[in-house]
């Protein structure tokens, strides 16, 4: 289960893995990563002790991202596939840290936390000033890692929020909903009775007031916190989401429609898209129908890259 099986993923960007070499090829890459991982985090500790500093350096390990090994049918990241992905296995990371005497060992706490919250909870555990925490999103986490049990009352709603690119996520224990600027498309999952993730009930009406209200508390959230310099619903670069958007529009209509309807099909549902030029269309349905007539095996790189 750990290492899943799984057929592609139908937007993956990496190129085939299912059923090839590939598959092996990339696990042993991660294997050999976390052994390397492994081995020099080993000599850091053993550093510390020789030097007699193990009892009074904070340790902290983690990572910057996640990594999907044939979870979904994805290999990588966020990026992984296109529209980028917000599952758990892309969005959760590792996340270690020790100081003798304060933090107990081999504990293990199941709280949902963000890496926003690592700076305030550095500064509490090293006595600094966290007055410039006020401003920022993330708090301190120092009382989980002392195990204070009694203040985790305080912490029965956690919402965590991420960003990737244009794609943004708000996660409570229970529900997560990942919004896809500009054009979608939308997720929302019940991660208490389906925590993999396969069941996505974006569009069903029964769930719609629960769509409504994460998507608020998002933009409430990103309206207050983001800086509008790397703003991910708006700085998307548009030639990119174009070539994208338009590959995404004529795969599906390629599904939907016959060979003697894709031209009039996917010229119709191009229509429906704001912004892309004539060309681009123009470019995209004649792909569509020599891929239908067996002419072109895939979309060429012009719908593959932002150049």
């Amino acid at each position: 289960q750990s290492i899943p099986d799984e057929a592609d993923h139908p937007d993956l960007t990496t190129g085939p893995v299912f059923g090839t070499e590939k598959r092996k090829e990339n696990l042993r890459g991660y294997f050999a990563a976390i052994s390397a991982m492994d081995e020099q985090i080993g000599r850091i500790l053993d550093t510390l002790e020789a030097n007699g500093l193990r009892e009074n350096t904070l340790v902290v390990y983690t990572a910057d991202n996640g990594m999907s090994m044939g979870h979904h049918g994805v290999w990588g990241k966020g990026n992984g596939t296109f529209p980028f992905n917000m599952y758990e296995t892309s969005v959760k990371v590792p996340f270690l840290m020790s100081l003798p005497g304060v933090i107990p060992q081999g504990k293990r706490e199941e709280t949902i936390l963000s890496a926003y919250d690592i700076f305030p909870t550095l500064l509490e555990l090293c006595k600094l000033d966290r007055k410039e925490c006020e401003k920022l999103p993330g708090r301190s986490f120092a009382y989980l890692l002392r195990w204070e049990k009694e203040q985790k009352k305080r912490d029965e709603e956690i919402v965590v929020f991420d960003e990737y690119g244009p794609v943004r996520m708000i996660r409570n224990q229970d529900w997560k909903y990942i919004h896809r600027y500009p054009y979608g498309p939308h997720e929302l999952y019940y991660l208490t009775e389906d925590p993999e993730e396969k069941e996505n009930l974006y569009g069903q009406p029964e769930y719609e007031k629960m769509v409504v209200e994460m998507r608020t508390r998002l933009n409430e959230w990103f309206n207050k916190y983001a800086d509008e310099k790397v703003d991910g619903d708006k700085c998307v670069e548009p030639a990119f989401i174009q070539k994208k958007q338009i590959r995404i529009i004529v795969k599906n209509s390629m599904i939907m429609a016959k060979e003697e309807k894709i031209m009039a099909q996917t010229f119709e549902t191009l229509e429906k898209y704001q912004g892309c030029s004539q060309e681009l269309i123009e470019q995209a349905v004649c792909q569509a129908t020599d891929i239908v007539k067996g002419n072109l095996k895939d979309f060429t790189d012009f719908f593959q890259s932002p150049n």
